[in-house]
């Protein structure tokens, strides 16, 4: 996707933790910001953290990766996203169709194998993506009145952000966002531009299933080691 694309895909998860301070705020009494508010303090912490990294992470890759890990964690539902990529072999519907309470704890062990695998996967992925940043701008964008309204009534949300290239091209990056049981706000999907990151996802792990003749493990296998 080039070094723009790569770095917003970076951005796609880290920028996000912002929405997990909004139940904090709301139990602490205080008016809570508005979704893309707690995108913008998110993005100034971030670009903190790369620029102390510039002096580190050449010799400690993985102490960067870690406090990606710290961020990403308040705001990611790994085993949500996770079954998502599995598609229809993480369904509820694949789950409800076993017969034995055996096939179903093997079925429950795959999907907490895989999340194990996809999340470790995908902090070295965007840990690296994010030492790409070379100081391009970025822009929230205000929420229309539809989003808005969704806010207060606790529905999935689109927040679009624009970063902003180096040759004046701009990237579009649109999240969908829901509150949890908690009422805690969690990334659902991202959209780079027309790029639908879970579909994405979903049809590699398709392929890797092919690829090994059906067997799900051994796919799951196949994920780790790429």
């Amino acid at each position: 996707m080039g070094r723009i694309k790569y770095l917003v895909a970076a951005f796609t998860m880290v920028l996000l933790v912002g929405f997990a301070q909004a139940q904090e705020i709301k139990e602490q009494a205080v008016a809570p910001k508005l979704p893309q508010v707690l995108i913008q303090d998110v993005t100034d912490q971030v670009l903190a953290a790369i620029l102390e990294a510039n002096n580190y992470y050449q010799e400690d890759p993985e102490r960067f990766y870690v406090e990606v890990e710290n961020i990403m964690a308040p705001v990611m539902d790994y085993q949500t996203f996770a079954r998502t990529v599995m598609g229809r072999y993480g369904s509820s519907s694949a789950y409800r169709a076993l017969k034995t309470d055996e096939e179903r704890a093997q079925f429950r062990a795959r999907v907490e194998e895989f999340t194990k695998v996809f999340r470790q996967t995908m902090m070295n992925t965007y840990g690296k993506g994010l030492m790409a940043f070379n100081g391009e701008k970025i822009t929230v964008l205000p929420l229309d009145e539809e989003n808005m309204a969704k806010v207060a009534a606790g529905d999935y949300v689109q927040v679009v952000q624009a970063i902003h290239g180096e040759d004046g091209s701009d990237t579009k990056i649109y999240y969908k966002l829901k509150p949890d049981s908690n009422g805690e706000w969690k990334m659902r999907n991202v959209v780079i531009d027309t790029i639908n990151l879970g579909k994405v996802y979903q049809s590699q792990f398709a392929s890797a299933v092919k690829d090994n003749d059906g067997d799900i493990d051994k796919a799951i296998i196949a994920w780790a080691e790429s």
